[in-house]
């Protein structure tokens, strides 16, 4: 859940910094990029989760996380990469076609790389300081 509002964000202010307008269309980039940005938060959680329910109760849970990220870390930040240069193409665009899509492009190209790399370095360190313990069931429901 965290990556969705910062990748946004993230896409905010690079767009602010170079100057790009918040209009339908831009904001439609962020819509397209939405639902990317949120399946590589919930594959890196649910891997995290498989790895540390499996866990034996001598291993640090930070080691679990570790190793849990380098299984499925570098395939997401590069799936999110490669769905991030399939929109590059518009860059290419001129006169009013250029001037219509690359807004939408930008801010697409901008919200999928601040998802990619909070996908890899924040969510498993959100995840891991907010784990319970999984071996301790007298607090499950």
């Amino acid at each position: 859940i965290v990556t969705l509002p910062l990748g946004i964000l993230i896409s905010f202010i690079i767009m602010r910094w170079i100057g790009v307008n918040a209009n339908i269309m831009s904001l439609g980039g962020i819509a397209i990029a939405i639902g990317a940005m949120v399946d590589a938060a919930i594959v890196m959680i649910e891997n995290m989760h498989k790895h540390l329910e499996r866990a034996q109760t001598n291993v640090s849970r930070w080691d679990v996380v570790l190793e849990s990220t380098k299984q499925v870390g570098p395939s997401l930040f590069f799936s999110l990469l490669i769905i991030t240069f399939s929109f590059l193409h518009i860059f290419a665009l001129e006169q009013q076609e250029g001037r219509l899509f690359k807004p939408l492009a930008y801010t697409k190209t901008f919200a999928m790389a601040g998802a990619a790399l909070l996908s890899i370095t924040l969510v498993p360190v959100v995840r891991s300081a907010l784990h319970d313990d999984p071996h301790d069931r007298d607090r499950c429901w």
